[in-house]
């Protein structure tokens, strides 16, 4: 049966995939570094008024917090022609495991880099326009945006689940890539199921007068531990589940040429 796991064999599926996934890597890059040159040089253009510094700071926080979360639903979209793709992915000499931890782990690190790439071209860029128009320049706008957020967050049963409901909710977009043979389908379906559960829960939360907020702020601090722990054990069934599902779509067996 061979390794489950072989350096040697995964250094060979990494520069596979990376050569594999380029053309649409750098389709990506292309896209978001147009997208931030415009997030920077709305606040370039606002200078000196608060609006274009927190516009700039909530869209970047969204499109990071899309990269965190949602991004297992994009393990596959880097494929031409998804059928084809797949199939090319199956019969490599490796194993499974190194197969779904490469397109999982990959695809995630290469969405990081391109965002952060993204950002500093944005940024510089503001700052060249700026030095070109005669404006007092702005400095980096993304330092600003980083040291403006707070890195120590005390451990808490608040900051728990909230870690761990993000883990939950990043296992069901990974879940989604992996069980949905539909592209289209790998964000929405699990972004509406999303959906569903928040309004099923604020419907059947009670409210005392002073909203929901404190109702869900008093259930957190009571049982925070053990809704923390439910939503770990949740995530950890995802990831099985979602390598299952990936062990499935094997052609032949559950190892392919793995010497």
């Amino acid at each position: 049966m061979g390794q489950i796991i072989n350096m040697q064999r995964l250094g060979r599926l990494l520069r596979w995939s990376f050569v594999t996934d380029l053309p649409y890597y750098k389709k990506s890059l292309w896209t978001q570094l147009g997208a931030m040159i415009v997030i920077f040089q709305f606040v370039n253009i606002h200078m000196g008024d608060p609006r274009g510094f927190f516009f700039n700071k909530g869209a970047l926080t969204g499109i990071l917090f899309y990269l965190l979360v949602a991004c297992p639903s994009n393990s596959f979209m880097s494929y031409s022609n998804r059928k084809e793709g797949m199939r090319d992915l199956f019969v490599l000499p490796a194993s499974n495991l190194e197969k779904f931890l490469v397109r999982y782990l990959f695809t995630i690190f290469l969405q990081m880099v391109i965002f952060f790439i993204s950002c500093l071209g944005g940024d510089i860029l503001q700052y060249v326009v700026g030095l070109v128009l005669g404006r007092e320049p702005l400095g980096s706008v993304l330092w600003e945006v980083i040291s403006s957020y707070s890195f120590h967050p005390t451990w808490s049963k608040e900051f728990f689940v909230g870690l761990m409901l993000l883990l939950w909710i990043h296992t069901l977009y990974l879940v989604g890539a992996n069980f949905l043979r539909n592209i289209k389908w790998n964000f929405i379906l699990p972004s509406f199921l999303l959906l569903a559960l928040f309004i099923a829960v604020m419907v059947m939360l009670p409210d005392d007068g002073y909203g929901k907020g404190k109702v869900m702020h008093e259930i957190v601090l009571n049982h925070g531990v053990l809704i923390g722990c439910l939503l770990l054990a949740a995530s950890i069934f995802n990831y099985f589940i979602s390598y299952r599902l990936f062990c499935r779509r094997q052609l032949i067996g559950r190892f392919i040429n793995t010497l």
